[in-house]
């Protein structure tokens, strides 16, 4: 088993170096600009709502928006293990676009549907929280717009009593056939998310490997 870990850091392509207020970065999905992610119906960045902490909000439609769990998930793979009868170890067509991580989470649970279901897109796919069933795991660019306002929602996060970004989370996004993406975070550290590839079934060739976060969408 080739021993992968690929550090593309992401100041241009994948990572955060802004001070977490969002002012000066896009979500990548035409929807640029979120006005400091306030909207016109009261909601804010860092409202409880729904489930989770907003971390988003649609500046062309301020009803809608995303939130992120308060909550970590477990460490583990991304979408299964390596052995045989484990399915699929080649790409599942996942993208990076801000909006898609629902799509790309389903592509992983499709693709990987041989037991154990024991991957980052199953365990997802099975959460729920506050009583909502519809998290999914972030694409890159929906970690690169959580990235933009950590510092912010972090305080929310702890104040609702979860856990704090902070360590390694899978993102729905592969970066090629054999690896995904993760993103690294430092609570502590004002300028510390990065994102970084690593194999998709580590099996202990890093330890430890990334966990998971979830993020749904939000309809008022």
């Amino acid at each position: 088993m080739k021993n992968l870990l690929y550090l593309f850091l992401a100041v241009t392509m994948f990572g955060c170096s802004g001070g977490g207020d969002g002012s000066n970065d896009s979500d990548n999905s035409g929807n640029a600009d979120d006005n400091d992610n306030n909207s016109p119906t009261g909601v804010q960045l860092g409202d409880f709502i729904q489930g989770g902490i907003v971390f988003w909000i649609n500046p062309n439609d301020p009803n809608d928006g995303m939130v992120i769990s308060i909550e970590d998930g477990s460490l583990c793979n991304w979408g299964g293990c390596e052995s045989t009868g484990c399915g699929t170890h080649f790409g599942v067509g996942t993208v990076n676009d801000f909006g898609k991580g629902d799509v790309n989470t389903q592509r992983i649970v499709n693709a990987y549907n041989v037991e154990p279901l024991i991957g980052a897109g199953h365990n997802i796919n099975q959460y729920e929280h506050e009583g909502y069933n519809d998290w999914f795991l972030p694409s890159n660019d929906e970690f690169q717009r959580i990235c933009s306002v950590r510092l912010t929602i972090n305080n929310y996060i702890i104040e609702n009593g979860g856990d704090a970004l902070d360590g390694e989370y899978w993102s729905s996004s592969e970066y090629n056939d054999r690896d995904a993406v993760f993103w690294r975070f430092n609570e502590d550290v004002e300028v510390s998310c990065i994102a970084s590839a690593q194999y998709k079934f580590p099996l202990g060739n890093r330890n430890p490997v990334p966990k998971w976060r979830g993020i749904r969408k939000f309809q008022l």
